[in-house]
């Protein structure tokens, strides 16, 4: 059996679940903001911080200032690191007794409650 490797398999997991990632998050920056873009008030004279725009990102109802995109997030890793890596998580399983390989199973009909009895006679049920 193989050398388990953690890393490689920890590769690999972190790989599979950022494939499944669907990475279609959105939101509006200040310019997809709906809104007036007349300035608040002057520049000058209000005592008041100056403020160009009422949908700026610090201000409620703005948009956000590094506003999120749809991405990516697939990865691959190298095929013969996945192969590996496939086979050692396999062969961790069948060291610890996980894995049961049965060998000609045949069935006179396709009906689950044959195939229920098939597993409990194995010791592998539920």
């Amino acid at each position: 059996s193989p050398k388990i490797n953690k890393q490689l398999l920890h590769d690999a997991v972190v790989m599979y679940q950022a494939n499944l990632r669907q990475g279609t998050f959105r939101t509006k920056s200040r310019g997809e903001v709906s809104g007036t873009t007349k300035k608040m008030y002057r520049q000058k004279g209000t005592g008041n911080a100056r403020a160009g725009s009422k949908r700026s990102g610090v201000r409620r109802g703005g948009g956000h200032i590094f506003a999120k995109r749809p991405r990516d997030f697939s990865w691959r890793m190298p095929r013969k690191a996945l192969q590996s890596a496939t086979r050692m998580a396999l062969a961790a399983r069948l060291a610890d007794e996980e894995v049961t390989l049965v060998e000609g199973l045949e069935f006179d009909s396709p009906k689950t409650s044959s195939m229920v009895a098939t597993l409990n006679s194995l010791g592998m049920a539920g």
